[in-house]
């Protein structure tokens, strides 16, 4: 469970909320230190969707009085800029639930972002790419998206970007790579010169 802090007239705020709020702003210096900052600078676009559900009966019919609860929920979205080296079918996330609360929008225990945004509203905001297929695929292991069917795209989608995926397609259509495939496969000379061949040890006097 995240940790949270009631917060007065605006329900309880999560870690999800800290982070949102975090967000408002452009995206703040970094750390200079950090190999997202000159190395691997490029950023994604996450959009963040709120949704509700309506109260529902359930269709088996031998327990009319289970009703589904109504909830709202945070949808997340990401997406590539077309300059990335994405094939155009993964430039674009599929939804993941970020967070959900079962019950009325504005009930004093509900998550401040269930207050502070109607349903509708999208946040959008920047996040370094490196961070995004981790991110992705550790949300998907979360009981929300597991149970409502969001896990399997979001594991596909989160391995197909992943920077060791990307890197290998542009290895395989490099020239270079077509090119050596279609030699034989041979040992290089210079590793055989390399080698270290062990003497044979002199006989005992």
């Amino acid at each position: 469970m995240p940790v949270s802090v009631r917060s007065q007239d605006l329900g309880v705020r999560t870690q999800i909320d800290r982070w949102l709020e975090a967000n408002e702003n452009p995206l703040p210096r970094l750390d200079a230190s950090l190999l997202i900052t000159h190395i691997m600078p490029e950023t994604v676009d996450v959009r963040i969707e709120m949704i509700s559900q309506q109260a529902r009966h359930p269709l088996d019919v031998r327990d009319p009085f289970e009703v589904t609860p109504s909830f709202v929920a945070l949808i997340i979205s990401v997406h590539f800029p077309t300059s990335a080296s994405l094939p155009p079918r993964l430039l674009n996330s599929p939804p993941g639930l970020l967070e959900t609360w079962k019950g009325k929008r504005l009930e004093p225990d509900a998550p401040r972002w269930a207050h502070r945004m109607q349903v509708g509203d999208v946040q959008r905001f920047s996040q370094p790419r490196s961070t995004v297929p981790d991110f992705f695929a550790e949300l998907a292991k979360s009981y929300m998206n597991i149970s409502e069917g969001y896990s399997p795209a979001m594991l596909r989608w989160a391995s197909d970007v992943a920077a060791v995926r990307s890197a290998r397609r542009e290895v395989m259509q490099s020239p270079f790579e077509v090119e050596n495939r279609s030699i034989p496969l041979r040992r290089s000379s210079r590793f055989i010169e390399s080698r270290v061949i062990p003497s044979k040890r002199a006989p005992a006097l």
